[in-house]
């Protein structure tokens, strides 16, 4: 049954589909909606990651954990929450012109 506040669930739920105005998906549960193929949503916790290997960051040893206390063995956080609310990996990757130290 579609939420009754949610615009997107109403519609999908009459025709089937998010509608011609929206370009992604949406979640029938918690209603974020995103774009692109790269990022992925958990249907645990319904947080969006920047990409599926960051999203599996926050599972350890098949359990799932909040995103914003997973840590690295040096205690550091593995996730951080960007300004558009998507979690991102801490891990800084070198731009393909650097050369690694």
């Amino acid at each position: 049954m579609p939420a009754a506040g949610c615009d997107l669930c109403v519609y999908a739920a009459v025709h089937g589909w998010w509608g011609p105005d929206h370009k992604g998906t949406h979640c029938g549960d918690c209603h974020a909606s995103w774009s692109g193929t790269g990022k992925a949503h958990c249907t645990a916790c319904h947080q969006t990651f920047a990409s599926n290997p960051t999203a599996d960051l926050h599972w350890h040893r098949e359990r799932h954990v909040d995103p914003g206390l997973t840590r690295n063995a040096k205690g550091t956080p593995k996730l951080e929450r960007g300004d558009d609310g998507v979690w991102h990996s801490t891990k800084r990757r070198p731009n393909y012109w650097e050369r690694a130290a």
